[in-house]
């Protein structure tokens, strides 16, 4: 997998936790890699900036059309869960990047 703009691939876990050490930071990784180019709606083409939610912060709602809404974890492991999504980054640095992997035991 390339790494979006401005980011590199973590060499340790170190160099991991120095480039996501909390939610944000992943969840500013996952918009970067799902919208490299800036916020385009996909649904209507809008290239406005999206609205936010503290609430749902993986949610972006176009501005044009406010109906329209983009999950950054929708088709992933992460869509809808309780566990917070730096635990998951987590968890997928540690399990791909071990030699002999880890088990969902060991994770």
């Amino acid at each position: 997998m390339v790494s979006p703009p401005g980011y590199t691939t973590p060499k340790s876990l170190p160099d991991f936790q120095r480039i996501f050490p909390n939610d944000e930071a992943c969840i500013a990784y996952l918009f970067a890699s799902h919208f490299p180019d800036g916020f385009i709606c996909p649904t209507c083409g809008d290239t406005q900036e999206p609205y936010r939610f503290a609430a749902r912060p993986t949610t972006r709602r176009c501005r044009a059309n406010q109906r329209h809404e983009v999950s950054l974890t929708a088709n992933t492991v992460m869509h809808r869960t309780k566990v917070p999504i730096c635990t998951w980054f987590n968890a997928a640095f540690l399990v791909t990047s071990l030699t002999p992997g880890m088990s969902a035991l060991q994770l």
